[in-house]
């Protein structure tokens, strides 16, 4: 990336009265309801259909748009190795505007499942300092690549030259944070997206849908998850509207 190196503010976290982790630079929940394992299986797992196509594939690319708390890598790292048993090399981009603190990360680790909170311990070892750009982690001997990419996504998104195989369009609500559910983000969805892509969120505002189908997918509504009426999942039929 030419973007000159830069020290980013990292962010701790705090929890509601409830034991929900809140973003205090957006005022909001990092994932709703109390399982936030379960929801990433629920709508980003399975939302993308990961298991059968990932046996399918020779290496199996994963895009995710705010890596946030890290559950949805550590649930999908999860899933790969213990319920798929690895079947392809898998390779994971994100990108995180606002790096949580090496502090809070390995506070909230505590409370999740041993699995997922061993594949955290490895997660913090590794974790990178919070310099904008794009670092890459290796995982389970060179199987597991995560590329995270610090810094904002207006600046770093349309520097990334990666096609994906399945989207985990995530981040803070459209009301709070509007940047990360514009037409730059789903043009750079349709520029990146591979002939099979899929994707999965848990916002289903019309505006969001709208996008989307805007810029060639062809998306569905389905039931949201804890308090939430709806998700979507889109499939990429490709469009014009792409540049």
């Amino acid at each position: 990336m030419s973007h000159s190196k830069q020290l980013l503010n990292q962010v701790d976290i705090q929890f509601n009265e409830n034991g929900v982790p809140v973003s205090s630079t957006h005022d909001d929940v990092y994932y709703a309801g109390s399982q936030p394992l379960i929801q990433s299986n629920d709508i980003f797992i399975q939302g993308n259909g990961l298991g059968e196509r990932m046996a399918k594939a020779n290496t199996f690319v994963i895009l995710e748009t705010g890596f946030g708390l890290g559950v949805n890598f550590l649930a999908t790292w999860s899933y790969w190795k213990y319920t798929c048993q690895m079947p392809c090399k898998l390779r994971y981009v994100s990108f995180e505007a606002h790096p949580i603190s090496h502090k809070s990360l390995s506070q909230f680790y505590k409370t999740l499942p041993n699995v997922e909170r061993s594949l955290g311990n490895q997660l913090l070892k590794q974790l990178p300092e919070p310099v904008n750009g794009s670092h890459r982690l290796s995982f389970e001997n060179g199987s597991l690549v995560l590329d995270l990419v610090y810094g904002d996504i207006n600046k770093t998104f349309g520097s990334v030259d990666t096609k994906f195989n399945a989207c985990y369009l995530d981040g803070y609500a459209p009301r709070v944070n509007p940047e990360m559910w514009s037409d730059f983000i789903y043009k750079n969805l349709a520029r990146m997206a591979d002939i099979d892509a899929t994707l999965a969120t848990w916002c289903s505002a019309g505006h969001v849908r709208r996008g989307l189908e805007r810029h060639g997918f062809n998306v569905t509504r389905l039931p949201g998850f804890e308090g939430k009426r709806h998700s979507i999942i889109g499939q990429w039929q490709g469009c014009k509207n792409t540049i």
